[in-house]
C-alpha cells in the first residue's frame, strides 16, 4: 500500500459482533477498536502459521471463471486478459480459513459472493495495466477479501433497502470495521494490505466516504474502490431493482471522478476497456465525452451517504471531536 495511507486505529466502533467463520466472537459489538484491541486480536489468531492452499481447482476459482463470462464482463477485458487474470488466481495461495470464509459468504448472500469475485477479477486486470504483472497478484488478493465483513450484517441491512434509517446506516458502515478486525485476526497483523483495503475501500478522495470520512490518498485502494463501485452499479441491489446500463455506469463514475470522489485514472481505464478497440493504456490519450448517453435505472433509491455526518456512524472520543470541528 502507498506509504501515505492513513490508518487511524481508534474511534472505530463495531456495530455488530465480529465473529469468525466458526462462530467465535473475536470482538463484541460496541467495542472501540483501538490499537490495544487490534494488538490483542492479532495475537489471538492462530491461523497465520498454517499452510496455504492454491485457489486452482476450487469452487471459488471456477465460479470466477463463470461470472466474468456473463453480462457485460466478457467485453471489459482486453484480448487474452481473462486468461491472465484467471492464472493469477490459480496461483494464489491463501489460508484454509479463507476458503471457509468464501464458502460461508456464498451461502450467506450470493450477491456479495459474486460481487467479490467480479470485483477481484476486474481489479487484477486493472492492476496489470497500471502496475504490471508482477504486482497484480498481491493487489488482486487484497481485492478478493475486501467485503468479508458484509456477510456479518443482519438481513434487514444486508438484504433490504435501508432507506434513511440511521441505525441501519451505522450498521452498514460497520462492515468495513468488521472486515478489518477479522482479517487482522486471521492474518496475525493489521498491517497487511488486505486489512487496510477492507477498512478503507469505501473511503473517497474528497473525504465523502466511510467509515471515517478521510481523504483517501492510496491509489491502490482507490483502484479497488473504483472496481467495487463499478460492479455494484452493474448489479441489481435492494434499493435498485435493475442494474445500470454499462454506459450509464461509466457516466456515473466519470462524474464522480470529476468531483474528486474516485480516481480519474482508474475510471479512464474502465472507459478504455469499454471501447471496441483496446490499446495499451495511456490516461492522457483517453478522451471522455461529457454528455450523458444512457439513462440510470428509473427506480433507484440509493442514498448519498455523504449527506450525513460520519461521526454519527461510529466515531468516538478524539476522532469524533476532530470530525465535528472539521
Amino acid at each position: 500500500m502507498h506509504p501515505d495511507s492513513e490508518i487511524v486505529q481508534g474511534g472505530l466502533v463495531l456495530p455488530v459482533d465480529a465473529s469468525d467463520v466458526y462462530g467465535k466472537t473475536v470482538v463484541e459489538a460496541g467495542t472501540d477498536v483501538t490499537p490495544a484491541v487490534l494488538a490483542d486480536v492479532a495475537a489471538a489468531g492462530r491461523f497465520a502459521s498454517t499452510c496455504r492452499l492454491n485457489l486452482k481447482g476450487s469452487r471459488l476459482r471456477k465460479d470466477m471463471d463463470e461470472l466474468i463470462g456473463q453480462g457485460p464482463y466478457p467485453e471489459l477485458f482486453p484480448p487474452g486478459r481473462i486468461d491472465d487474470v484467471l492464472r493469477i488466481y490459480d496461483d494464489l495461495r491463501v489460508l484454509p480459513v479463507l476458503f471457509e470464509e468464501f464458502e460461508f459468504m456464498r451461502t450467506r448472500d450470493i450477491y456479495v459472493y459474486e460481487h467479490v469475485l467480479r470485483t477481484a477479477a476486474l481489479t487484477a486486470s486493472m492492476a496489470i495495466d497500471l502496475y504490471g504483472k508482477d504486482r497484480a497478484p498481491l493487489i488482486g488478493y487484497t481485492a478478493l477479501t475486501h467485503d468479508i465483513g458484509m456477510v456479518r450484517l443482519p438481513d434487514d441491512v444486508l438484504k433490504q433497502d435501508i432507506g434513511v434509517d440511521r441505525r441501519k446506516r451505522k450498521v452498514l458502515y460497520g462492515h468495513t470495521i468488521v472486515g478489518y478486525v477479522l482479517l487482522t485476526y486471521y492474518l496475525g497483523s493489521a498491517q497487511f494490505g488486505n486489512c487496510r483495503v477492507a477498512l478503507e475501500h469505501h473511503e473517497r478522495g474528497n473525504g465523502v466516504g466511510y467509515p471515517r470520512g478521510i481523504k483517501l490518498r492510496d491509489q491502490i485502494i482507490e483502484l479497488i474502490g473504483t472496481a467495487d463501485a463499478f460492479d455494484a452499479l452493474l448489479s441489481a441491489r435492494p434499493f435498485r431493482k435493475e442494474p445500470f446500463e454499462l454506459r450509464a455506469a461509466l457516466d456515473t463514475l466519470w462524474n464522480e471522478a470529476k468531483l474528486g470522489v474516485l480516481n480519474s485514472v482508474a475510471v479512464k481505464l474502465l472507459i478504455g476497456y469499454s471501447r471496441s478497440r483496446y490499446e495499451a493504456f495511456d490516461a492522457g490519450r483517453v478522451i471522455v465525452a461529457e454528455e450523458t448517453r444512457r439513462r440510470a435505472p428509473a427506480e433507484n433509491n440509493y442514498i448519498n451517504w455523504a449527506d450525513y455526518q460520519h461521526y454519527e456512524c461510529g466515531l468516538t472520543g478524539q476522532a469524533a471531536g476532530a470530525k465535528k470541528q472539521g
